[in-house]
């Protein structure tokens, strides 16, 4: 039977919230049926890039989109024409990466699904500039929330469809045997974790985390911080944490493989985006049963449990301080509240309701 062919189109096949929703989906839909493919526009050589050619995917790369406009644009014409597929799968943060939605349609694709992974990005007026240019070229609205939807899609939002992005609830459940092999191993067995998961960008406003553990760690020293991520603010975070002074207080972990077993040996979670569209790694913290104090930027409909606390980015470290004390604590019936996130989030479910968009079914 010829295999359905999805293109998906997105910057690098880093540790990042879309490439990892694209790889639970690709990892869980049926690969016999379907081919994808990934054309890429960031650097080779992605966390995720060796794992997509073992699964059968093929990846073309084309280098920068903003240094190589033009290049592009002929490459991706050229590969949809030759390659014919089924469906066109555009991952965005912003409405610019709706080009793409353009091309595809000039090069004569009929299904074409854009996907709105973020709630904030570019200014406002050339976001409604972008949009009313290429928006008009993607068939099949997607977003991860109505904030994203609405973003991305404006007056269009309506037709978005919301889907779930996926998670693997199995990973995300607490196992206490990791967690004390894990804090003997990085010497914090006696210790109160904060823990962070997330790129060193402007959007997860890692400036502001430092200044609320350092508020942190004047009200109770026992506490310890571990960031698990990379980007271009790495270096800059970690000359202020040496410039307060907090160094051996604070670990930075990289880039670590299935990032949410670390979960487990945290006490708190800590996510104080400036926006978000609809952030996985809460629901892998509500699945792991692990509390999370975040900013009031994110959407509520993060919050399937009780464990999600917002708060106010305007709100003074001593107060964000004092609400990881008060949510630092035992962990709860982590089975209860992974039932409830996988019910809907659950990898394999997802990757069903994209393969029945892909199908046209």
């Amino acid at each position: 039977m010829e295999k359905t062919k999805v293109l998906h189109i997105v910057g690098a096949l880093n540790l990042g919230g879309a490439e990892t929703m694209i790889m639970n989906i690709f990892r869980n839909i049926d690969r016999s049926r379907f081919q994808f493919d990934f054309y890429l526009s960031g650097n080779s050589g992605g966390f995720y890039e060796e794992e997509v050619l073992q699964l059968g995917g093929r990846i073309f790369n084309v280098g920068r989109r903003k240094k190589h406009p033009v290049n592009y644009c002929t490459e991706l014409f050229k590969l949809i024409r030759k390659e014919k597929y089924d469906a066109v799968q555009i991952h965005a943060t912003d409405a610019m990466d709706g080009l793409p939605a353009f091309i595809s349609w000039l090069a004569g694709s009929k299904k074409i699904c854009l996907f709105s992974h973020n709630t904030r990005g570019q200014s406002m007026q050339s976001q409604k500039i972008m949009r009313a240019m290429f928006m008009p070229f993607v068939t099949h609205p997607q977003a991860c929330s109505d904030m994203a939807a609405e973003w991305m899609f404006g007056k269009r939002a309506n037709e978005a469809e919301i889907i779930p992005l996926p998670i693997n609830c199995d990973l995300c459940v607490y196992d206490q045997e990791f967690r004390e092999k894990e804090r003997l191993r990085l010497g914090l067995t006696d210790k109160k974790i904060v823990g962070h998961i997330g790129r060193f960008q402007t959007q997860k406003n890692h400036d502001q985390l430092i200044d609320i553990f350092a508020e942190l760690m004047r009200k109770d020293p026992e506490y310890r911080l571990i960031l698990i991520g990379v980007g271009d603010l790495e270096e800059s975070i970690h000359k202020k944490v040496e410039n307060l002074g907090i160094e051996e207080y604070v670990l930075f972990m990289g880039q670590v493989d299935k990032a949410c077993r670390m979960l487990s040996i945290f006490d708190v979670f800590l996510l104080p985006s400036l926006y978000e569209g609809f952030p996985t790694v809460l629901l892998e913290a509500q699945a792991n049963g692990l509390e999370s104090v975040v900013s009031n930027t994110i959407t509520p409909s993060i919050k399937l449990t009780n464990l999600v606390h917002f708060v106010d980015l305007d709100d003074s470290a001593s107060y964000w301080a004092d609400q990881l004390i008060e949510h630092t604590c035992e962990r709860h019936d982590t089975e209860e509240f992974n039932t409830v996130i996988a019910k809907d989030y659950s990898a394999p479910n997802v990757a069903a309701k994209f393969s029945s968009i892909y199908l046209g079914e």
